[in-house]
């Protein structure tokens, strides 16, 4: 009797914990790492947020020299099969409104061919494998770039 009432409790001990394993979805907010900045950009931070097909990225790169920063914000749509996650971009904002006074002027004439260049490319359906690092967080190779999705937590 005492070692079928052990069994029973090792199955459930077992059955509980794995149905607490927190499942493996794409959706939500996400630090990405190793991703291409635009040229000439020194440092800069990638955020990306997918939520029932929708895919919203920013990416935010300081100027050389210490001339500020600028934003490129992505709108569009993605689908996630079999550990393969399929992004379009259609809309691209440039915000310029941190780059030094001075600068500003040279970056805002230059800003409809930098949001031409970049809307072209993020027009093209991007197809990546996913591979599940832990459930909160992944790898896709982009180019021949390994970025690596990291969950935001909430605090």
């Amino acid at each position: 009797m005492r070692t079928a009432h052990l069994v029973l409790v090792a199955f459930l001990v077992a059955l509980v914990g794995f149905g607490c394993q927190q499942a493996k979805t794409v959706e939500g907010k996400w630090r990405v790492t190793g991703a291409q900045l635009p040229a000439g950009a020194s440092n800069g931070t990638v955020v990306a947020e997918l939520q029932g097909g929708t895919a919203k990225m920013t990416v935010q790169a300081d100027l050389p020299g210490g001339a500020g920063s600028i934003a490129l914000n992505f709108s569009g749509t993605y689908t996630y099969e079999n550990e393969t996650l399929t992004t379009q971009f259609g809309d691209v904002e440039l915000d310029t409104s941190k780059v030094d006074g001075a600068q500003r002027p040279v970056i805002e004439a230059l800003a409809p061919q930098i949001k031409s260049q970049v809307a072209e490319a993020a027009k093209k359906a991007q197809t990546s494998k996913v591979t599940w690092q832990t459930p909160d967080s992944f790898t896709v190779t982009v180019d021949g770039n390994t970025n690596t999705f990291t969950r935001y937590k909430s605090e």
